[in-house]
């Protein structure tokens, strides 16, 4: 196991006196490798140090909420001091403000993403899109929820990464599917009208053409001719698909 240095540096309040390890509760951890043999110690990254609890986190966030369950709205420091062994002084008050205010950072901004991807979900409409043809890739998403975010979200360092992404799918039950039939725009707007169009049409040909022999259609389409990714974003257990 790394050995953890010490100093008046890391703490005022620190002396040699100290060193004992029956009596010491919180501790400055510089060497990354200790937390291998350290299990059920909490952790929490404040710039360039980190600090950990024997305790737990629990018992950390017991701390907090007493300190500010005070009609004052923090409680001293000798008070703090008989209700939990590990805050002796002033320093370890101050760490616990770094800790409460950290904290509230990050529930902010879970808060915050999961707004977003509430927002998210019926803007991209994947069921209206699926059925009018239109193709749905990761770079759409993204490109939605940057714009959501810049918008009115307002999160900082959001970029909608390709994690993201995945687990925003994963939720919404979104996949990804082949396309299997490619069709114009027009011939897609207008389906049903082409369909009642070609049956009538195939059933005057058949009248007509009851006694020729059996003809061969050999055109091609151009739509295999052309570049497509043959995938698109479909909500799960959807059957069909075509761009």
């Amino acid at each position: 196991m790394s050995a953890m240095l010490w100093s008046s540096d890391t703490d005022p309040s620190w002396s040699a006196e100290d060193t004992d390890e029956e009596d010491l509760e919180i501790k400055e951890l510089f060497a990354l490798e200790a937390l291998r043999f350290q299990k059920n110690w909490y952790v929490i990254q404040l710039l360039s140090a980190r600090i950990y609890f024997t305790r737990g986190i629990l018992q950390v966030k017991d701390a907090i909420e007493f300190y500010r369950s005070s009609e004052k709205g923090a409680r001293s420091l000798s008070c703090m001091t008989n209700r939990f062994r590990f805050i002796t002084s002033d320093y370890h008050i101050k760490k616990l403000r770094k800790i409460e205010k950290s904290q509230e950072i990050r529930a902010d901004r879970v808060t915050r993403l999961r707004a977003l991807a509430s927002r998210l979900k019926p803007e991209l409409s994947i069921a209206s899109k699926f059925e009018l043809g239109i193709a749905l890739h990761d770079t759409g998403i993204r490109a939605i929820a940057l714009q959501i975010n810049r918008d009115e979200m307002c999160t900082e360092n959001f970029k909608a990464s390709n994690r993201w992404i995945q687990e925003f799918k994963k939720r919404c039950g979104i996949v990804s599917r082949r396309v299997i039939t490619f069709v114009s725009r027009r011939n897609f707007m207008n389906s049903d009208r082409l369909a009642s169009q070609a049956e009538a049409f195939v059933t005057a040909v058949r009248r007509e053409l009851s006694g020729w022999p059996v003809v061969c259609n050999t055109d091609q389409s151009g739509f295999f001719k052309e570049l497509h990714s043959a995938r698109t974003l479909a909500m799960k257990g959807s059957e069909k698909s075509q761009e």
